[in-house]
């Protein structure tokens, strides 16, 4: 029992031995290595202070595992001195303890008489020792505190390790062997790919490497030559998916002449060091005597050049069509393992290469081309067809590895499409809806400068849905006149005559669209769709996915009659309006020119105010001369389109051609006549005017008196070149005489002659400079003539005159079915605002003593201002009488479509009439002539008391017409719903028809139907011609053509057919009308 005591002591001491001095020998060792790994990996420790930190982990470590693990655990452990330790701690036991091991040990000796004396010791003993607690001899102080800071570390020392296995070894490493060469791994790593050791001087030299880590957008790749400044290279590093960067750089051909060494650094990776050996590479030589290489062009054969052309020696340069075959032959100065080309293209040639190459089954052009060595493997050939512009490189390596190249241009161009112009028809020129058997003008150009043009067609669709169609204008095969033969107009106009391969075809002729078929047969219907446009093709072979040359597609839309007439209509309606605003802009300029004649005829000077009206009346002129324009742009062309269209048509005789003729006439007259004059004249009499002040003669004079100078001086340098002329003649006769020689004496003679001549017009010119400066010093002497500048004026007056005048015959005589009252009322309101301006003048006048002299007593000034009142007034009397008379006609043409507003336009005339507005103006007019001012004002004030009822009365009957016509576009808008509500019924029944299974009660049910569309197509008419009268064009032609499209499926139903198709349309245009009629109706609430 005793003896389990102690040994159950023993392993207590040597447990709790081992326990604190590992947890100790731990602790600071892993503490140690663990703060000093940090502190190193943060700060990157010296060596010295690494070293320093490792031995004093050592000393700390070797003095803790002597005293707490060497010195306890080689104690005496045996029975008896574990007793001795025992009774130390227990000192009653007073040796009892000891001996009783002692008695145990040795054994009982039988026959000894001190056996039973020990056996009572060592039960006494053992009695003594059961109530001691032998644990108390254990020392456990600091037992726990190291086994839970040794099992701590530990564990932070695994985890770390576990985290970052790299680092935790390398912080291990550096403390271990403090001197070693060992770093930290890197943020990022540079593996660079095994690089070439040899390379041929002026060879390129690449470096490629692989960057993982933390990826810097640039790596540096240094160069180190021998006797040479180091190199740097920055490149960029290109991140993968996968997160590995990868860097390539090279050193161009020119710089590489010497060895070098060469290491890439990015972030804090730092490649090792590579060493490159430059050799002498191999090089060209001559072949067969000429400069390698020898380079022949084989052409496509479709471009009729002269092949192969043979390329000056030692040129490699090309520059040629896509689709050139070249051969490249070659020497080498050394037999060559391997040659090659490689391209280089710029980058918008890239996608045109990848297509060639894959149509014409030709090596990929990122693939290199190799080429075939002959023989004696110095010679070599490459035959290959460039598909891309850029660059080729030709590469040669000898049999050690050494490569040279050569650079040269590769310029490929592309063979262009035709161009292809279709002028006409064309939505500037033309109208393009027309009637199906409308005859369009077609003028087409076609250019191809380089290859020619194979052929030229017209590729059209009858509809959006439908494939392309062609029409040939020009085929290779036949020619262009047995294509042409359906077709009405001349044949073909060339500019030269048509070869088998012409490079410009120009075509001019009429395009009849009944030879326009659907992709069916059938013939074009009113609501189709005609889209064209004109094409042509080369001859080129090469690239098949070349589009053919075309021009924009325009679109002709098919309508029917009615639909026409209001487009006409609409069109006419434009022309009116413009033609009025013109009207209104030469009135404009006329005020301000007639204003400065008289301050002019007064004898004033025109102030700069005057001066900047006639600048204004000027720009005035320029704006209504180029808006009157010419048959290509302007209003004449708009007129031009109407006329054209209506002869397209076959509308040809009819009130509407008489009548755009007329306009055409007169505008072409004003625009070749007057509206060329009147801008100079006006300049002309501004510059004049200017001239009347002393400032503006003195510069005046100073000008013409330089210019006079200035023509003396060239006519000196005229006579001196005369005479030398003269001398040169007299040369060659000398020179003549004296020679033998008949063609030399006829060449000098003829020398003579030439220099004669040229003497004469030298003179000649001498003496027109003479009388140019004479003519220019005469007119700076003379004094400006003041009567001049209102001389030129009155000319300039006079042509817009008769400008307004034909402007406004026009608008009475031809437009007048266009005009509204709107107009009616706004010349009414400036009639107004005219005599109020007048009657303010008379008074002025009044108030300045004039009123009651005779003439004779009137100065010229005064003359001057009551001759232009007078002549104002008169002309303000025409144009009421002009108004009164249109607003009688136009009531008359209202008659029937709009009886309410006729009466109206007719009351307001009455009124007018009974007030007598035109003849007070005359009356005022003579008053004015007469110099009886206080009667004229009276007359003038009646006037505008008149004239202001005239435009309150039409003033208060617009806003009746437009109340009226909203209330009735309000009913249309009813009626035009419920027309929407019968079609949209009509088509469920046919519908619902379709689907009888019995073909003969099915025809009879859709021929019932047919009749029931034919009753809303009249309905449809009679809404068209109401909502004409209304002044709502859209609304009439989506209804138009929502009727044409129910003739077509009424024609369908009666043929058995349920014309679903046209039936969906006729709602859409319905839908449409509607739409368009609920706008215009806005509009006039508005």
């Amino acid at each position: 029992m005793l003896r389990q005591r102690l040994a159950g002591l023993r392993r207590r001491l040597w447990f709790v031995a081992l326990v604190r001095g590992s947890g100790l020998l731990l602790t600071v060792l892993l503490a140690g290595a663990i703060v000093v790994g940090v502190l190193d990996w943060r700060w990157r420790l010296p060596a010295l202070v690494r070293a320093v930190a490792l031995v004093s982990m050592l000393v700390s470590g070797v003095i803790i595992f002597y005293r707490y693990l060497f010195r306890p655990l080689s104690a005496p452990s045996d029975d008896l001195s574990l007793a001795l330790r025992v009774e130390e701690e227990y000192p009653l036991l007073n040796d009892a303890l000891a001996s009783t091991v002692q008695f145990l040990e040795r054994g009982a000796q039988p026959g000894a008489s001190s056996a039973v004396l020990e056996r009572e010791a060592v039960k006494r003993a053992l009695r003594r020792a059961s109530g001691c607690d032998f644990g108390k001899v254990v020392d456990k102080r600091g037992l726990a505190w190291a086994g839970v800071s040794g099992s701590a570390l530990t564990a932070l020392a695994v985890a770390l390790t576990m985290l970052s296995p790299s680092l935790a070894a390398t912080a291990f490493l550096r403390l271990a062997h403090p001197f070693g060469d060992i770093d930290w791994p890197k943020k990022t790593q540079v593996v660079v790919e095994e690089p070439r050791s040899r390379i041929g001087r002026n060879e390129a030299f690449e470096v490629r490497g692989i960057v993982r880590g933390v990826i810097p957008p640039q790596a540096v790749v240094i160069f180190r030559f021998e006797g040479l400044p180091h190199l740097e290279h920055h490149c960029d590093i290109q991140t993968e998916e996968s997160g590995v960067g990868r860097l390539h750089t090279s050193l161009p051909a020119g710089r590489v002449e010497h060895n070098f060494r060469f290491q890439v650094q990015a972030n804090d990776a730092l490649s090792p060091e590579y060493f490159v050996q430059v050799l002498p590479p191999p090089s060209l030589t001559a072949l067969e005597g000429k400069p390698s290489p020898l380079v022949q062009l084989i052409y496509p054969a479709y471009t009729g050049l002269p092949s192969p052309e043979i390329l000056s020696p030692g040129t490699g340069n090309i520059d040629a069509v896509v689709g050139t075959a070249v051969h490249l032959r070659a020497r080498a100065d050394r037999p060559l393992r391997r040659a090659w080309i490689e391209y280089q293209p710029d980058e918008p040639s890239v996608v045109l290469g990848d297509l060639l190459a894959l149509f014409a089954g030709n090596r990929p052009w990122w693939e290199p081309t190799p080429a075939v060595l002959e023989g004696d493997r110095c010679t070599f050939t490459l035959a290959f067809t460039p598909s891309v512009s850029g660059m080729y490189s030709l590469h040669f390596e000898d049999e050690t590895g050494l490569r040279n190249s050569r650079l040269y241009e590769l310029r490929l161009h592309p063979d262009p499409a035709p161009t292809v112009h279709l002028e006409r028809p064309s939505p500037s020129r033309d109208i393009l809806s027309v009637l199906p058997t409308a005859e369009l003008p077609l003028e087409v150009h076609a250019d191809d400068p380089q290859y020619a043009v194979r052929s030229v067609y017209l590729e059209y669709r009858s509809g959006r849905e439908e494939p392309p169609q062609r029409l040939y204008l020009y085929d290779p095969a036949v020619g262009p006149a047995p294509l042409l033969a359906p077709w009405s107009g001349p044949a073909v106009l060339a500019t030269s005559p048509l070869t088998t391969r012409p490079q410009r075809l120009d075509f001019q002729q009429k395009l009849s669209l009944k030879s326009i078929r659907h992709a069916d047969g059938s013939s074009l219907k009113e609501d189709d769709v005609l889209l064209l446009r004109a094409c042509a093709d080369d001859y080129d072979d090469v690239n098949p996915t070349k589009e053919q040359g075309h021009s924009p597609e325009i679109e002709v839309r098919i309508v029917g009659r009615n639909a026409l007439e209001i487009i006409l209509n609409q069109e006419q309606a434009n022309i009116q309006q413009e033609l009025l605003r013109l009207r209104e802009k030469q009135r404009e300029a006329l005020q301000k020119v007639t204003e400065t004649e008289n301050r002019l005829k007064k004898g004033d000077k025109l102030s700069s105010d005057d001066q900047e009206k006639l600048l204004q009346a000027e720009k005035t002129q320029q704006e209504v001369r180029e808006r009157v324009g010419t048959e290509k742009d302007g209003l004449r062309s708009e007129v031009k389109r109407i006329l054209d269209s209506l002869k397209q048509n076959g509308m040809e005789k009819t009130a509407a051609q008489e009548r755009m003729k007329d306009v055409a006439r007169e505008l072409e007259r004003l625009a070749e006549n007057e509206l060329q004059q009147i801008e100079p004249r006006l300049t002309n009499a501004r510059q004049l005017a200017e001239l009347l002040e002393e400032k503006a003669r003195e510069e005046r004079r100073a000008a013409l008196e330089a210019r006079a100078r200035e023509a003396e001086q060239e006519a000196r340098t005229a006579e001196k070149s005369a005479d030398d002329r003269e001398r040169e003649a007299a040369e060659a006769e000398n020179k003549a005489q004296q020679s033998d020689n008949e063609a030399d004496k006829a060449r000098q003679r003829q020398e003579a002659k030439r220099q004669r001549e040229r003497t004469a017009e030298l003179r000649q010119q001498a003496r027109e400079l003479r009388r140019q400066a004479e003519r220019d010093r005469q007119d700076a002497k003379q004094g400006p003539d003041p009567a001049l500048p209102r001389k030129v004026l009155a000319e300039a007056r006079k042509g817009q005159e008769e400008v307004e005048k034909t402007l406004n015959d026009l608008l009475t005589r031809r437009l007048e079915p266009w005009t509204s009252s709107h107009e009616i009322k706004g010349e009414a309101n400036r009639l107004l605002e005219e005599q109020k301006r007048l009657q303010t003048e008379v008074e002025k006048l009044a108030k300045e003593n004039m009123a009651g002299k005779s003439p004779d007593q009137l100065t010229p000034a005064e003359k001057a201002d009551l001759d232009n009142l007078k002549d104002a007034q008169q002309r303000l009397k025409e144009r009421t009488r002009q108004l009164l008379e249109k607003m009688d006609r136009v009531a008359g043409q209202r008659e029937q479509k709009d009886p309410e507003t006729a009466r109206e336009l007719r009351d307001a005339l009455q009124q007018a009439q009974q007030d007598n507005i035109a003849e007070k103006m005359r009356e005022a007019r003579e008053d004015i002539g007469q110099n009886k001012l206080n009667e004229a004002q009276g007359k003038q004030r009646d006037s505008v008391r008149d004239l202001t009822k005239l435009v309150q009365n039409l003033e208060d009957r617009r806003e009746a017409e437009l109340d009226r016509l909203t209330k009735k576009l309000r009913e249309k808008e009813k009626e035009l719903a419920d027309l929407i509500k019968e079609q949209d019924e009509l088509r469920k029944k046919v519908k619902e028809a379709g689907k009888i299974g019995d073909k003969a009660q099915r025809e009879d049910e859709l021929k019932r139907l047919a009749r029931r569309q034919k009753e809303l197509r009249e309905k449809a008419e009679q809404l068209v011609e109401e909502l004409t009268r209304m002044r709502a064009p859209r609304a009439s032609e989506a209804l138009s053509r929502a009727g044409e499209l129910m003739d077509g499926a009424g024609q369908q139903m009666n043929g058995g057919q349920e014309g679903e198709n046209e039936q969906e349309e006729t709602l859409e245009r319905l839908h449409e009308a509607q739409r368009e009629l609920q706008r215009a109706r806005k509009e006039v609430e508005e």
